[in-house]
């Protein structure tokens, strides 16, 4: 038997290499094809479509469009051998290499550059933005800068109309595709255009984190090769459909808005971390939860990890009573997310049913982008209490989002602080990477508001490095002629009562003012008394004016209802129940006002509420809707507490 299977598997071997032999030849002996001239774009890629032709080879069609066989197999995962059949369709991904220059300059004149001369506080982040050139460009037509920037200097920055043969002929185009930002991109757009997750789009241009800009360039990690063609990419029929949801309306349009006046369906979704849920079939002309004796003895007494968001339910119970009486029914779903992407995935089967007109919440990252993604395909609002990251409104229109971003923030203080061009500007600092970032922006904002000023001429601005190691730095940066206006960039407790306890100690030969973060307002260890001489003033989301009779009003309500009275505030200036409040009195009012999809008519909305004024502004017809209203919290001489007037 074993001289059988030997005698077999020799006449096995020899037939493979004689078909072996066969295929070669035939590959070799195969007449010349014809490219395609076919092109089309799939999944962001373009190719063209190769219409198999009788007596071609997977060889041959290879050989022909310059294409690996591996790659055109990967394209096309219908062929599992090198056998394919006439009349079959094929992907070939389209190649276009550019053919580099082995001249240095790249055959470019002195006409095709602008000449930059660095001045004080400019920075290559800042020329960068300024131009919209990548770093990597500027440092490559610039080497000796790499060892870092010195006043005076001229730099060659490659003027817009050469800046893409350039990106191309660099290395750096093996690598990236370098695309210019058109003006109705988005994130979520370019994505889909190039097949690439926008995480991976961020994470190679760092700038994003401050949005997406008409005219920048962004570099595309390769997925393949890169293409060049003028095709019209066709929007995605989702896009297309929800359009009518999402744009913005005229205010007569509005106006016109039936909006939802019998019943309200919200779905509440928050982490209690009760393991029990609560559920509110309907509330119409009583105030069911707010009495219910359990809800008090197993929930107010609890000390919870939740304890907060049971403030912000409390909150929340508030603003539907108040409502009662102009929203005929509202429904509510109540559920306790934990921090459990499987109980949230759950709770996604109900809301299926329950269709709810807007959700509220979730918390945690993991939970929102589940909700966020079910809220797009089912076009339902979903308010985000607490997030403040861009990056979870830049490709979702259904997001409204509560906390208004960082750049937001740093972009309403620089606004504030640039009415002080006369004044000596200084930002003080701990040198650390992540804070020379935000300053970066900062100064860029800053300077904006007095570029597009021209009665704005000698600004004197200064940033400061303040450690052990350069502890006088900020005595040489006062000014003994002008007021001083400093901003200390820095959340950690420690530092900022370092800088604090200096700037009084030099009040008495300068005059100062300071500006400090949101966090500053919960501390404890700094003396309140030197906020107040320092006249300090702070920027914040939201503000409390407990001499509001709102405010007074909301107050006496929740010690008769709750018996007792909110007060522990966060870090953003707001507390948990008055938060929960704000936002479903706001949200149900739009509502009822314009409908489920009241994003559209949101700037026409003009409601009084307790913590904000609450602008709501969609920065891309993609995006969702951001809060840009930030306050400035002044600590008044009198040892008062204001906001001021911006």
């Amino acid at each position: 038997m074993n001289i059988h299977l030997k005698y077999f598997t020799r006449c096995l071997l020899g037939l493979i290499f004689i078909l072996q032999y066969f295929a070669v030849s035939a590959q070799e002996q195969t007449g010349q094809i014809v490219r395609s001239s076919e092109k089309v774009i799939l999944n962001g890629k373009l190719y063209y479509i190769h219409t198999v032709q009788k007596g071609q080879t997977l060889y041959s069609i290879s050989r022909a469009y310059g294409v690996a066989e591996a790659d055109i197999k990967n394209e096309n995962p219908e062929i599992t051998t090198e056998m394919i059949k006439p009349g079959q369709a094929l992907k070939i991904p389209i190649k276009t290499y550019i053919q580099r220059s082995d001249d240095e300059s790249g055959g470019f004149s002195k006409d095709d550059f602008i000449y930059h001369k660095v001045k004080p506080g400019h920075t290559i982040y800042f020329i960068s933005k300024k131009y919209n050139v990548p770093v990597e460009i500027i440092y490559k037509y610039n080497e000796e800068i790499k060892s870092g920037l010195k006043q005076g200097q001229v730099l060659k920055i490659p003027r817009r109309s050469i800046l893409g043969q350039i990106m191309e002929k660099d290395e750096l185009g093996d690598k990236f595709i370098f695309y210019t930002v058109n003006e109705n991109d988005t994130l979520y757009s370019i994505s889909k255009r190039f097949g690439v997750p926008i995480p991976e789009i961020i994470n190679y241009n760092e700038e994003l984190r401050w949005g997406l800009k008409a005219g920048q360039i962004i570099k595309i990690p390769r997925p393949g090769v890169l293409y060049i063609d003028t095709l019209q990419v066709i929007q995605d029929s989702i896009d297309l459909y929800m359009d009518k949801y999402i744009n913005p309306l005229s205010e007569n349009e509005c106006d016109s808005i039936e909006g939802l006046k019998d019943t309200i369906k919200v779905a509440l979704l928050l982490p209690f971390f009760s393991r029990e849920f609560a559920e509110v079939q309907k509330m119409e002309n009583d105030t069911m939860l707010l009495t219910d004796k359990y809800y008090y003895e197993s929930c107010r007494k609890k000390t919870t990890i939740g304890s907060s968001f049971i403030e912000f339910y409390e909150g929340v119970l508030l603003a539907v009573d108040s409502l009662k009486n102009s929203v005929r029914s509202i429904k509510m779903l109540v559920r306790d997310t934990e921090r459990d992407t499987n109980t949230v995935r759950k709770i996604i089967k109900e809301l299926e049913v329950f269709k709810p007109d807007i959700i509220i919440g979730p918390v945690f990252p993991e939970n929102v982008k589940l909700i966020a993604e079910f809220a797009r395909q089912h076009q339902i609002v979903v308010a985000s209490p607490l997030s403040a990251k861009t990056d979870l409104i830049e490709d979702n229109p259904f997001i409204m989002q509560v906390m208004p971003s960082r750049q937001t923030e740093l972009n309403v203080l620089a606004d504030y602080i640039s009415q002080y061009y006369d004044k000596n500007i200084m930002v003080v600092h701990n040198g650390d990477t992540n804070a020379i970032k935000e300053i970066d922006f900062f100064r860029e904002r800053l300077f904006s508001n007095f570029y597009a000023d021209s009665t704005y001429r000698n600004i004197l601005y200064k940033e400061v490095i303040f450690n052990d190691s350069l502890s006088d730095n900020i005595l040489y940066a006062l000014s003994e002629d002008k007021d001083n206006i400093v901003y200390v960039s820095s959340s950690d407790e420690a530092y900022v009562m370092d800088a604090v306890n200096r700037l009084r100690r030099y009040q008495k030969d300068f005059h100062i003012n300071v500006f400090g973060n949101p966090v500053w307002q919960t501390w404890n260890n700094i003396d309140i008394e030197y906020l107040h001489d320092l006249q300090l003033k702070i920027y914040a989301p939201f503000y409390i004016d407990y001499k509001n009779k709102d405010t007074k009003r909301f107050i006496a309500k929740c010690r008769s209802i709750y018996k007792y009275e909110p007060y522990v505030m966060t870090a953003k200036g707001f507390n948990y129940c008055f938060l929960g409040y704000d936002i479903t009195f706001y949200a149900l009012s739009a509502l009822r006002d314009y409908g489920k999809y009241f994003p559209r008519c949101i700037e026409f909305l003009k409601i009084d509420m307790l913590l904000s004024d609450y602008i709501f502004k969609r920065k891309d017809i993609n995006a969702g809707v951001e809060n840009m209203s930030v306050s400035i919290i002044n600590y008044n001489n009198d040892l008062t507490i204001s906001k001021a007037n911006f």
